[in-house]
Parts: C-alpha cells; structure tokens; sequence
C-alpha cells in the first residue's frame, strides 16, 4: 500500500487556525496570513480603513522593535485511522 497523504497546513484558517493577538492591525488584519485562498490584488478596492489589502498590513513603527502575532496552529480531520 502506498502512502498517498498530502501535507497539512496547520496555520489555514481552514483548519481552524486563528491569530490570538496581534501588536498592530491598523491597515490589514492578522487574520489575513491565515487564508487558505491565494492572494488577490484590487487595485480600486477602498474601505474605511483605506486600501484593502490580502495580507497583514500594520502602521509605520517609529520606536525600536518589531510588529508580531499568536498564531494558535488549526488541526486537520485525521480520518486515518487509530495511532
């Protein structure tokens, strides 16, 4: 028998991951690293925030240090069987 498994990915919405806090979701929020759909661009897309964006997009930093997130990884339906 051949193993025909395919990876899973783990930090998909999909698979229920979720972004547990973020340090700055001023333009795009966290969520949005964790789409299972490819990215898209819309050139004319606005909304109140200013320009949609498919990633996240965080404020300018003027002060030392980085923008971060708590990504809590999803799980799949492992329908394979007992371990």
């Amino acid at each position: 028998m051949t193993n025909t498994m395919k990876p899973l990915n783990l930090s998909s919405s999909a698979n229920s991951a979720k972004i547990l806090f973020a340090t700055d979701e001023w333009f795009a929020s966290a969520d949005n690293i964790l789409s299972p759909y490819p990215p898209t661009f819309i050139a004319d897309l606005y909304c109140e925030q200013g320009k949609v964006m498919d990633g996240w997009e965080t404020r300018r930093k003027r002060t030392e240090g980085h923008d971060w997130c708590v990504v809590k990884l999803g799980c799949g339906d492992d329908s394979s069987g007992p371990m």
